[in-house]
Parts: structure tokens; C-alpha cells; sequence
């Protein structure tokens, strides 16, 4: 199980009684002020005592609890004072929070098996702090560039190809960590596993990249505002890469444009059964030397030679995110378009033919999250039998595979949209531009409500596929972005990193900058999962009913010393380090057993050999 402090979620409430006086209403994140969806506050504008909030301020210290408002009486940061003070704060009492869970007979730790204790290592999970980021990208490129959202966000792109992972957005350069030599390599750039920039990859990119794939024998896909790459013709917009030395591949060539207005972008794809799907914000494309076709922002390629292939949706408006399902049959578009095929069912979410683009029959009508704001969708996802959708209002969304049936729903609040849903493995990684909470179970983003659950959320999140469960393990809270626009790109690499991409500049709080520094994208890698030897000659002598413990030292891979739990009956009764490896049990009773099990810093645990009994 897990515990975590969610008072500042801004859980409605019917009243509060202080003092014995009743206050119809407020919230448990400020009660001076009303939370979204409340209708009643009696505590609004109230302060000293009457006020109770429990959100972070930065003049508390970013102290949690329950502070009081102006006016109260005065405290400080004296250990033995009930009232905590910081200069020029607000008072806040000391309260305790007591979690007392309770173990029956049932649940107490049984026997120590015959044979002894087999390796026990953690769960797969990541890391919650990303990585060391000795390089990254900078800068921002916005020439000949209409105002798009996201307009101050440098990694817009991120996609791993064997032994690399390739960067794109609008960046200008790449840098050596915080504060060192910036190289100038706009919109695109490769990096090692490690993070090291590749500096022989090298494309000449004439604009931005919006998205990234890779074709089935391993090519590059890049797709965005471009006008050429490396001064080849027909390049503009969408290209075939060599994935090691950055050359435009000879026979693949496409151009996309627009002639209604001068805003264009190629800003998503999707490879699938040897096609290329684009889509984005365009009116005319061609392949293969062919003639320019005029299309509606959406078309496939040929990805070998760029040839237009059949499927040509007609949204009336710009497409964000496509995805090609599993088995090939539809394409899943979301974007700001009303209709497709002049189809308002298929509005901002949309489901299409994959041979032809036309909107499929049966399709459900979708649900926004408010019907009065906004309610356009930018990522995403085919989960087999399942369909992931996330946008505007704060939404994530898993439909049936028709969409007739929405199954779940969860609104991020105080922010943010959902911006990218990228399924890695059996997680389906979600991006926003959060940094709150996550109300699982409600569709309602004016005021979340019949949710089963707050869990926090920053910037990203992680849900499994199979059950739709929200990882609770994963927090990556010192992420941090330097306009606030979050996350807009999602990959995993084949050591089971993620690689996240946005606006990025933080991703720790140590105060050690090299540390702490990320330029435009992080790195969060797997927890150890590696166990210990076991501790070898294990043997118990008696001196009374004083038993006494000796081993021989494990090894962990990781090169750490582990430390040692003694284990009498099923119960660990003592934990030594590394350097004792002895432990006496006073008072051991007669026909106890005893084993040694080492653990790492994580809490893998080795095996054991049989328990040995003392009479």
C-alpha cells in the first residue's frame, strides 16, 4: 500500500465546524477560497484561525500541514513552540497524522522454508529521478513560425533506434550540461544511450521537427516544418533518414504544403505495413516526383519511395497526434478538426479506414470533459481492445474499441492537458503539462467528482495497459519545465530507459547544478533489481539461551556492500552492516531457527541456505 498527503487536492466538503460553529461547504485545499465546482463557501474570505489551508507556500517554507491565515497567533521555527512560524509566514499548529495499519496472526511472517529463502528482487520500476544529463539541447528556433502551441518548447520529438535515441524540435544547438559549449545543430540531434551527443550525425534541417518513427528496416522517418534537409529537393516536410549518418535516403521523396495560408507542419507519423501517415496541417502533397495532390492535412506515403498511397482522410482542421492500430485496419487521428468526411461524430477524436481514411461506421459519439471550453484532443493511442484519447480541459480518456463506451476518464487538476500518450512495453505513458493531481474515474473537469482515487501527478504519468491501473510507484516530482508547456514527446529505449521531451530545464533539486540541469529532455532508467549473493558458512553457537550468529560476506553486483537481516522463525530480528556480520539473539528459544539473508541498498534480497536449528 502507499500513503500520500492529498488534503490539497481541493476535495469538496459539505461543512466544516470550528469551534463548535458550523460553515456550510469548502474544500480541504484553502477554505478562504472557493475550489472549482463548489456552490457554497461560508469560509470564503475568512482568515486567522477560521482559515485552514494545506498547499505548499513557498513563504511557509513550502511546509505542509494545516495553516492557519492572517492574523492568527504568531509562532516560530523553534522546536519546542506548537505554533510554527516562518519569517513572514502564516502560523501552522503542529499536527500528527497517524497511519496505523494493522497485522492479524494471519499476516505475521511464516516459517522459514526448508530449503531456505529463494532471491527476492523489487518489481521492475523506474527510477523517479532521471538521470545525469551531461548534454541537451538549447535554444529556440522561431523563424518563419507561426504562433503554435506549444511555441517555448524545445523537444517536441523523441524517438530510440537501436543504439541511439534522436532529438527533434526547435532547438538551436547542443549543449555539454549546465553552463558548457554550446555546438550549433538545430531541430535535430542523436544521442548514446548515456546521453552523449553524437556528433557525427549532422543533418542541415531548414526548420523544425515536429514528430518521429522509424520504418521496418530501421530508417529514420522525420516529419515537420522543414523546408529541405540538407539542401535535397523534395524533402520538404517529410524525409527518410540514414539513422547513423544523418543522409536523406536516396529513394524516398515527399513534399507537403499549403497553399490556403503560410502556416504548415507536418506534425505527426505513423509507420505500418510499409506506409508512411502523416498528418498535420497541410493542403497539398506529393511523392515519388508526382504532381502535388490536394489532400485535407492527412495522407500516406510509401515508405520506400514516397509514393501517395490511398489513405486520405478529410478533417477540416489541423490533426495533432495519428496512431495506426495493432492490426492494421484504422487510423486513430485527434486534433482541433470539427468533422471528418463532414462526420461530427468523429470530431476532434477520430477513427478512419486505413485502406481509404473515410471515418468508420458504428463510431459512438465522443465525450468531451466540458461542453464550454474547448474541447480539442492531442494524443492518441491503440491499446488492442481498447482505445486511449487525451486532450484539452485536463482529460485522459480509455474507450472501448468501437468507442461506443467510454470505460474510464481521468482529469488533471490544477493543471494540465494531456499532450502525449505513448505506450512502451505494457505502460502507457501519458503527458501533460500537470503538476497537481490525477482524479481517477470522472470525466468532469469543472469539478472533479465520483472519482475513485487522487494520486499526485507531474508532468507524467504511467498506466498499465492491461488493467488500466495508475502506477502509485512512479512520481517524477522534480521534473520541472522552463515555460511551463510539460512534456510533448515519449520513448523508451532497449536498456528499458524513458526518455522524455518538452521544455524541460529541471530534474532534481540537489543544489549541485551539473546535477540537476536537463536541457529539454530526461532520462529515468530501472531501479536496481539485481539480489545479493547469499551470506556463505552461516552458523549459530549457544552460550545459554544467548545465540550467537556468524557468516561469511555476500557480493552485489552493483559493487555496494549489502547489509545483513537475521532471521529467527520467520522474523527478521536483527539487521547488521557490512562489516559486523555477527549478530547474538539474548534470549533464543530452544528449537529456534536461524538464517541470514543479504540486502541491497534498494531491498533486493538474496536467498538463504536452510534454516539452522539450536536446541
Amino acid at each position: 500500500g502507499h500513503w500520500n498527503w492529498k488534503f490539497d487536492g481541493g476535495q469538496l466538503l459539505s461543512k466544516v465546524v470550528i469551534d463548535g460553529t458550523t460553515y456550510q461547504g469548502s474544500n480541504t485545499l484553502d477554505t478562504y477560497a472557493s475550489a472549482p465546482g463548489q456552490t457554497t463557501n461560508q469560509l470564503a474570505g475568512v482568515q486567522g484561525t477560521r482559515r485552514l489551508f494545506t498547499w505548499p507556500w513557498s513563504v511557509n517554507a513550502n511546509k505542509q500541514g494545516f495553516s492557519f491565515g492572517n492574523g492568527a497567533p504568531s509562532g516560530s521555527t523553534s522546536g519546542s513552540s506548537n505554533l510554527w512560524q516562518n519569517p513572514g509566514g502564516y502560523t501552522m499548529p503542529f499536527t500528527r497524522v497517524w497511519v496505523r495499519p494493522k497485522l492479524s496472526n494471519a499476516t505475521t511472517a511464516p516459517q522459514i522454508p526448508a530449503s531456505g529463502y529463494s532471491p527476492d528482487a523489487k518489481p521492475d520500476a523506474l527510477d523517479d529521478r532521471s538521470e545525469r544529463a551531461d548534454w541537451g539541447v538549447v535554444g529556440l528556433n522561431h523563424t518563419g513560425e507561426a504562433t503554435v502551441e506549444p511555441y517555448d518548447t524545445s523537444v517536441l520529438a523523441v524517438e530510440a533506434v537501436g543504439s541511439r535515441v534522436f532529438v527533434g524540435g526547435r532547438f538551436t544547438g547542443v549543449q555539454a550540461g549546465a553552463g558548457g559549449a554550446t555546438t550549433a545543430q538545430a531541430s535535430l540531434a542523436a544521442f548514446d544511450l548515456d546521453g552523449n551527443w553524437i556528433s557525427t550525425f549532422r543533418p542541415n534541417i531548414a526548420g523544425r521537427v515536429w514528430d518521429l518513427d522509424v520504418t521496418a528496416d530501421g530508417k529514420l522517418v522525420v516529419a515537420g516544418d522543414f523546408t529541405s534537409i540538407d539542401g535535397v529537393a523534395n524533402t520538404r516536410g517529410l524525409a527518410v533518414l540514414d539513422p547513423t549518418t544523418g543522409a536523406v535516403q536516396s529513394g524516398f521523396r515527399a513534399s507537403i504544403s499549403r497553399v490556403e495560408t503560410a502556416e504548415w507542419r507536418v506534425r505527426t507519423v505513423d509507420v505500418s505495413g510499409g506506409w508512411i501517415y502523416a498528418a498535420g496541417l497541410f493542403d497539398r502533397a506529393s511523392g515519388n516526383g508526382s504532381s502535388a495532390a490536394t489532400v485535407a492535412h492527412a495522407a500516406s506515403f510509401d515508405a520506400t519511395t514516397g509514393a501517395l498511397g490511398s489513405w486520405r482522410p478529410t478533417p477540416n482542421g489541423s490533426v495533432i497526434d495519428i496512431a495506426v492500430t495493432g492490426d492494421a485496419t484504422r487510423v486513430l487521428m485527434a486534433g482541433l478538426f470539427g468533422t471528418v468526411g463532414g462526420s461530427t461524430t468523429h470530431r476532434h477524436f477520430a477513427i478512419t479506414d486505413r485502406a481509404t481514411g473515410n471515418p468508420t461506421a458504428g463510431t459512438g459519439a465522443w465525450q468531451p470533459s466540458t461542453t464550454t471550453l474547448p474541447a480539442f484532443q492531442q494524443a492518441v493511442a491503440d491499446l488492442g481492445n481498447r482505445l486511449a484519447v487525451g486532450g484539452s480541459q485536463h482529460s485522459t480518456q480509455l474507450w472501448n474499441r468501437t468507442r461506443s463506451t467510454l470505460l474510464d476518464a481521468t482529469i488533471t487538476a490544477p493543471g494540465g492537458d494531456t499532450q502525449v500518450i505513448e505506450v512502451v512495453g505494457s505502460t502507457a505513458y501519458v503527458g501533460c503539462h500537470c503538476g497537481g493531481w490525477a482524479y481517477l474515474g470522472t470525466n468532469d473537469h469543472a469539478a472533479p467528482n465520483g472519482f475513485r482515487a487522487i494520486e499526485p501527478i507531474n508532468l507524467v504519468g504511467a498506466w498499465d495497459t492491461a488493467t488500466w491501473t495508475y502506477d502509485t510507484t512512479w512520481y517524477p516530482g522534480s521534473l520541472k519545465g522552463a515555460s511551463g508547456e510539460g512534456i510533448w514527446a515519449v520513448a523508451g529505449d532497449r536498456r528499458a530507459c524513458l526518455w522524455v521531451g518538452g521544455d524541460l530545464d529541471r530534474g532534481a533539486y540537489t543544489g549541485d547544478a551539473a546535477t540537476d540541469w536537463l536541457g529539454g529532455f530526461a532520462r529515468f532508467c530501472p531501479l536496481d533489481r539485481t539480489v545479493p549473493t547469499a551470506p556463505g558458512n552461516v552458523s549459530v553457537t549457544s552460550a545459554g539461551t544467548a545465540r550467537t550468529v556468524r557468516w561469511t560476506a555476500s557480493t552485489d553486483p552493483d559493487g555496494a556492500s549489502p547489509t545483513y537481516d537475521v532471521v529467527r522463525d520467520g522474523t527478521v530480528i536483527g539487521t547488521v552492516n557490512a562489516a559486523t556480520r555477527t549478530f547474538t539473539d539474548p534470549d533464543g528459544p530452544a528449537g529456534a531457527r536461524y538464517t541470514v539473508r543479504a540486502v541491497d541498498a534498494r531491498g533486493n534480497r538474496s536467498g538463504s541456505g536452510p534454516p539452522i536449528a539450536v536446541s
